[in-house]
């Protein structure tokens, strides 16, 4: 039992420590949906929105944060949408002649 509180206190510290840093979109989610549910205080979606929000890249929370999301699933669309739409345009001015 104590090494189940234990664990259970270690992931949610891990939780609230997570950041972007150089993971992908679907890492970060895919982190931050295995440990939400051992963070009594982000019980609630709008936590979780603002936490989420909070552990993305500058450049795609700025874009995301005038997006309308009214859950957090469609936060999370929007985020890997547009981490995406990034990557494309990165793709295609490496191929562009100099």
């Amino acid at each position: 039992m104590l090494h189940g509180l234990r664990e259970r206190e270690r992931l949610a510290q891990e939780f609230l420590e997570l950041k972007y840093d150089s993971k992908s979109v679907t890492e970060i989610t895919r982190m931050f949906t295995e440990r939400v549910m051992f963070s009594l205080e982000f019980a609630l979606e709008q936590a979780q929105m603002s936490r989420y929000l909070s552990m993305l890249k500058r450049d795609i929370r700025q874009f995301v944060s005038t997006q309308r999301s009214d859950t957090l699933l469609e936060l999370k669309e929007a985020a890997r949408r547009h981490e995406l739409e990034m990557e494309l345009q990165l793709r295609e001015e490496r191929q562009a002649p100099v």
